[in-house]
């Protein structure tokens, strides 16, 4: 009997009066979208065949290297993230709607963690053992940033979800109806990308900590 009430209601109205009237129902408040949040990090792979110049060329390639430097060890991982907006409709008219976000997934991990070690050293040397822990300390600061961050970006993911208003749809095709899901999708993506940002910046900070001159210094007197 409500939406018939809204109905009958807007016939009386002229057309853009209708679309307004339609577009301020949409900013009611509608129940928030389940969440679902999850992440992975990956299968960790080691490599053992390339030589210290193949090393060295993946780590410039990844700007990990600074110019003139040469690599016996390195650790990458991509980072992986994404969202998707699962969304249904509440009619206005048999004609309109307003287009709300019913799921929302949001993924954040890494794929391809790689340990490459070169094929020069040794295993069971001081020199293998010193390097290979370095590079697995590498990629366990990789998995403790995301368990840090992983409240984070769940709370920041709620936010926006509370803030992001339903999409008004004036004529109810399917067309129309993925054009505002996609919309939505995008706002999602723009909202979170600072916290992804955020991360990304930490991670690399804490990675030059462990990259330190002094570090190596100390790693180099290890095998002395």
């Amino acid at each position: 009997m409500k939406k018939l009430f809204f109905i009958l209601t807007f016939l009386a109205l002229s057309r853009p009066d209708i679309v307004r009237a339609e577009k301020n129902l949409c900013n009611l408040d509608f129940p928030e979208p389940e969440i679902e949040y999850y992440s992975s990090y990956g299968k960790l792979n080691y490599d053992f065949g390339k030589n210290q110049q193949q090393v060295t060329a993946l780590a410039k390639k990844h700007n990990l290297l600074e110019s003139g430097m040469f690599a016996s060890g390195l650790a990458i991982a991509d980072i992986q993230w994404e969202v998707s907006v699962n969304t249904r409709g509440a009619l206005l008219s048999t004609k309109s709607a307003c287009i709300l976000p019913a799921r929302i997934k949001l993924f954040i991990g890494y794929s391809n963690p790689v340990i490459y070690i070169a094929n020069h050293l040794r295993k069971n040397t001081c020199v293998y053992d010193v390097v290979m822990r370095h590079e697995q300390t590498h990629q366990q600061i990789n998995k403790t940033a995301l368990e840090y961050f992983r409240p984070q970006f769940f709370a920041e993911i709620q936010k926006i979800a509370g803030r992001i208003k339903p999409r008004y749809v004036e004529n109810l095709t399917q067309r129309e109806v993925d054009a505002a899901t996609q919309a939505m999708t995008q706002e999602y993506i723009d909202a979170i990308t600072p916290m992804i940002e955020l991360f990304k910046k930490e991670l690399k900070i804490e990675h030059s900590k462990l990259d330190h001159p002094d570090n190596y210094r100390m790693e180099a007197l290890l095998c002395k």
